[in-house]
């Protein structure tokens, strides 16, 4: 994996045509929009993880994820199912009882990941949604996004890799708003929709030998998502490689006392990866 690619998965969405009809004018009668139209939500399904999901009143839909490969056996899923950080694309509409009905796109050509979706708010501080996917069943629930557990500052992590432990260090600062590209998903010099960056970090870290970069993603309920690559240090001049190999962890925030998780994973090369971080 390229380094890059940590942030083209940011990008990596497909815009759906759609036309929308029965759509009501009264912005009270949307339950799934909240003050700033985010839902902050946990994923289970045929995977787990972690992301922003924003509903606006143009019924557009659009949002970003922190993923792991697929968390139960499913024949329907790739042999190796899209993990990372990457953004959701599409529509969506509600009828008259109040259930909200939408599209969404997003993964890559390779393995593609596309939604149809239900979904209910409860009065604007809730939300439930239920997919079926190319990859299998797939739910989201969460509240709205607002300001979690600040996790801005120095981090430490006993890593273990193929039964092999290490420690890593790290620091966490916020994140821009995310930039979401539907026409070119390789075009990152322009913004078709900006995501509001809520509870989402830059990871910057090192190893013994290699740095980390990535992100951090904490949602409702205090589940934190980290995806990050493993790039080699040049032991003659000190860069960093161009290639590295990704690794996503999902686990439980506590906030008891210390800040910490302990979280479970894999990288793309399919070794199971566990972090145990601190603050």
């Amino acid at each position: 994996m390229k380094a890059r690619c940590v942030k083209l998965w940011l990008f990596a969405a497909v815009f759906f045509a759609a036309t929308l009809c029965g759509l009501k004018d009264s912005r009270a009668d949307f339950p799934v929009l909240t003050p700033l139209d985010v839902w902050n939500v946990a994923i289970s399904g045929f995977t787990v993880g972690t992301g922003n999901i924003q509903f606006s009143d143009d019924f557009t839909v659009a949002g970003y994820i922190i993923i792991k490969p697929k968390a139960i056996n499913n024949v329907n899923a790739p042999e190796v199912f899209h993990m990372g950080f990457f953004a959701l694309r599409g529509v969506w509409t509600i009828d008259a009882s109040g259930t909200v009905t939408g599209l969404l796109s997003g993964g890559n050509e390779e393995v593609p990941l596309d939604i149809s979706f239900t979904a209910k708010g409860k009065d604007f501080l809730s939300i439930s949604i239920t997919g079926t996917s190319t990859n299998g069943p797939i739910h989201m629930k969460g509240a709205p996004a607002v300001q979690l557990t600040p996790l801005t500052g120095s981090w430490r992590s006993t890593t273990i890799k193929d039964r092999v432990r290490s420690f890593e260090l790290f620091d966490l600062s916020p994140a821009a708003d995310v930039c979401v590209h539907f026409a070119d998903p390789n075009d990152i010099d322009s913004c078709d929709q900006t995501v509001p960056a809520t509870n989402l970090y830059l990871f910057a870290g090192e190893g013994p030998g290699y740095v980390l970069p990535g992100h951090v993603l904490l949602s409702s309920g205090g589940q934190i998502g980290i995806v990050v690559v493993e790039l080699l240090v040049n032991k003659d001049d000190g860069t960093p490689a161009e290639d590295g190999n990704g690794r996503v962890v999902i686990g439980k925030l506590s906030a008891k006392k210390t800040l910490k998780a302990s979280t479970s994973g894999t990288d793309e090369n399919g070794a199971k990866v566990g972090m145990d971080i601190t603050q």
